[in-house]
């Protein structure tokens, strides 16, 4: 179809959110219910950014 494909890897989405949501100092508690919706923003974040960098032209 000619349109650009982008390939994520979604494995340390979790591990770096929860890293992020200890530094905050959140109870084990409040980050089992957090870290699945905090880790699929911080991947949207993540293809939103790589949508927004210059594409070398063809």
């Amino acid at each position: 179809t000619g349109l650009p494909v982008a390939m994520m890897d979604e494995r340390l989405s979790s591990a770096a959110v929860n890293r992020a949501l200890i530094e905050a100092d959140l109870s084990r508690a409040k980050r089992a219910g957090r870290v699945d919706a905090a880790a699929a923003s911080y991947m949207l974040q993540g293809a939103l950014d790589l949508l927004n960098e210059p594409r070398p032209e063809e």
